[in-house]
């Protein structure tokens, strides 16, 4: 057998894995989306994958075309797939709740 490439989130030590991402024997790449909490946190997350050697497949920023306040940042992994970090931004003089 082949060695498997396959990413996950869980606690060390458990046999639970929260959440796995795993290489199909066909198909085409994926999207992946991950709600941030702030623009900020979106920035982050693309100048890390940036660092790391992901492709920019979209520079952080508004999508109006999405949503007035929908602003995320797009990478391509190695794979091919897209991963996307957004977050909606509270309207301007409105707080979070």
């Amino acid at each position: 057998m082949g060695r498997q490439r396959r990413a996950g989130f869980g606690r060390v030590g458990h046999d639970k894995v929260g959440f796995l991402i795993e290489r199909g024997e066909q198909g085409a790449p994926c999207h992946l989306a991950f709600a941030a909490s702030s623009a900020a946190q979106v920035d982050e997350f693309h100048q890390a994958g940036v660092r790391a050697g992901f492709v920019c497949n979209g520079q952080p920023g508004l999508r109006p075309h999405y949503a007035p306040n929908y602003y995320a940042a797009f990478l391509r992994d190695p794979d091919g797939n897209n991963i996307e970090a957004l977050a909606y931004l509270d309207p301007p003089g409105m707080a979070s709740a």
